[in-house]
């Protein structure tokens, strides 16, 4: 019985996370922006981080956010002060960061044509690469469960072992009907948005 609690317009919101009562938001015209939600009904916004690029989506890691921004890279945000985030760095890419997700202390990012980047965050101010791998297609989905990687690229779903992050191997892969758009990971079980149109 789902029912709407409040609506609020932004134009060209792309990706959310959600740490207590706080709300973290980006959108394609380069903003972060946090909001109090501790009256779900009245989302408040408390703080809007300008000088991003083009942000697709972001997963928050200990007291730090990290955006998959398709200009920039991989941009690390400080939540030392979590109700007005700051930018710590930002780490360029092989190709256009569309999705990121983490496990342990490694970022797996979605970077289309150039497949899937890796990086170390053992300094969460300033994430590194450790390794890229090629999957076909143009990988825009990624998600991670038990030292699996699993990822989407429109055509299919693919499988990636990640039990040594900075030499990851591709185990398979499996056509969907039409457009596999994202991907989310359940222990050894993916579910995979495929758009038909």
């Amino acid at each position: 019985d789902v029912t709407q609690l409040s609506y609020t317009q932004y134009d060209d919101a792309s990706g959310l996370a959600v740490v207590d009562s706080l709300l973290y938001m980006v959108s394609h015209d380069g903003k972060l922006r946090t909001f109090d939600i501790t009256n779900p009904s009245n989302p408040e916004l408390i703080h809007t981080l300008e000088g991003l690029g083009n942000p697709w989506e972001l997963v928050v890691v200990g007291n730090h956010a990290y955006v998959a921004d398709n200009s920039l890279g991989v941009v690390a945000v400080s939540l030392e002060s979590p109700r007005a985030p700051a930018v710590s760095s930002i780490a360029s890419t092989s190709g256009g960061a569309q999705d990121i997700t983490h496990s342990s202390d490694y970022l797996y990012t979605a970077i289309g044509s150039a497949g899937i980047q890796v990086f170390s965050i053992s300094d969460s101010n300033n994430p590194q690469s450790v390794a890229t791998l090629e999957l076909g297609g143009a990988v825009i989905s990624v998600s991670t469960a038990n030292n699996l990687l699993w990822a989407t690229n429109q055509e299919s779903v693919l499988v990636v072992d990640i039990s040594e992050p900075s030499a990851p191997v591709q185990l398979g892969s499996e056509d969907t009907p039409s457009w596999a758009m994202h991907v989310e990971s359940v222990g050894d079980t993916a579910y995979v948005a495929d758009w038909r149109s």
